[in-house]
């Protein structure tokens, strides 16, 4: 008995020994890691959860944090590079990845009220990110009817230029770092951005998509002022559903469609809402870490009661038909034109809504 006992208690004391000695290594690399990590700013620091052995560490766009992130202001130069023929964009003083803005103007290629609207009555948009809001067109449309916006932007021209309150506001350039907003949002609207930012900058815009349930993002297919990621809509698809969102055909339908219905829709400024950008290039993704929380359980509110069989015979719910009634919370914002008028006004000086 003894001699078969033994092998068995010696196996036990190496496996005492083997866990203590990776206990001591442990300690050793993180120490290394520590007097070797490289420089970087405070964003990246809190979002690596540094510091940390390879074998433990996850990617950082897989987390949502919610401490406060520091935003990093772009980088001025003193003379304005840009070519004569680009005179259009704004950005005086910044650098040339910024990608600049409509500038004293309106680029109506990216603006279209009937999606955004779609957004608020069926997809029930409460809270909202503008991702290179420029001087905050598209975020005023959004904060004037109530909804919870914020936008973010890199150009210190466009954040002199502004249209939206500095308390909705924050300038940050991410090529200098990831920034995220202090909640997470029902939506992100990240438009006429994405050709403008190097792949090897995605990991710092990220961070900020990934606090979003869903995302309004478009893509270019030509050339133009720093557009440096030029590719057709599958590239995207796999390159956004790669970091975990998920692509959406029945939203992206919806809000093509909303934008290209009312392209020909004439606007104070002697133009139309053309909004080509979104009704050609609009993808919209969903991201299920956000969408399922319960504070974001109110999306997608379109109406869902009916006695007959076509979606235009859909109404609210109502008890006195003997049907529940949602709660106050799942009830989308109200849409109201008055509301519209004033944001023409703000944004054209004049309005072409009845009044």
């Amino acid at each position: 008995m003894e001699s078969k006992q033994r092998p068995v208690q010696m196996s036990r004391s190496m496996v005492l020994i083997w866990a203590a000695s990776v206990a001591v290594f442990h300690q050793i690399f993180q120490l290394i890691g520590m007097k070797f990590a490289p420089s970087m700013n405070e964003n990246t620091a809190q979002y690596l959860n540094l510091p940390m052995i390879a074998t433990q560490q996850r990617h950082p766009i897989l987390d949502l944090k919610h401490s406060k992130a520091v935003a990093l202001p772009s980088i001025r130069i003193e003379q304005d590079v840009r070519s004569p023929s680009e005179k259009y964009y704004g950005g005086k003083g910044d650098k040339q990845h910024l990608g600049g803005f409509a500038s004293g103007s309106v680029d109506m290629d990216g603006v279209s009220p009937a999606a955004w609207t779609l957004m608020l009555k069926e997809h029930g948009i409460k809270s909202l990110l503008d991702i290179g809001c420029g001087r905050g067109v598209s975020t005023s449309w959004f904060y004037m009817h109530g909804v919870d916006a914020q936008c973010v932007e890199g150009s210190h021209d466009a954040w002199e230029q502004s249209l939206i309150p500095n308390t909705i506001r924050t300038e940050h350039d991410f090529s200098r770092g990831p920034w995220w907003p202090s909640k997470t949002v029902d939506a992100v609207w990240c438009v006429e951005v994405l050709e403008h930012v190097g792949r090897n900058f995605h990991e710092n815009l990220m961070p900020a998509m990934r606090h979003a349930a869903f995302l309004y993002v478009t893509h270019s297919t030509w050339g133009g002022w720093h557009h440096v990621e030029v590719h057709e809509e599958e590239w995207w698809i796999t390159r956004f559903q790669s970091f975990g969102f998920v692509y959406s055909n029945y939203l992206t339908k919806q809000v093509r469609s909303a934008a290209s219905a009312s392209k020909t829709i004439r606007a104070p400024n002697n133009s139309t809402y053309n909004a080509q950008h979104i009704w050609l290039h609009m993808l919209v993704f969903i991201n299920p870490t956000v969408a399922s929380l319960p504070q974001h359980a109110h999306l997608l509110s379109e109406l869902s009661c009916t006695k007959g069989s076509k979606k235009e015979d859909r109404r609210p719910c109502k008890t006195e038909s003997k049907e529940s009634t949602l709660p106050p919370a799942f009830q989308p914002l109200e849409w109201i034109p008055e509301v519209d008028a004033a944001w023409e006004k703000h944004v054209f000086g004049s309005t072409t809504i009845p009044q």
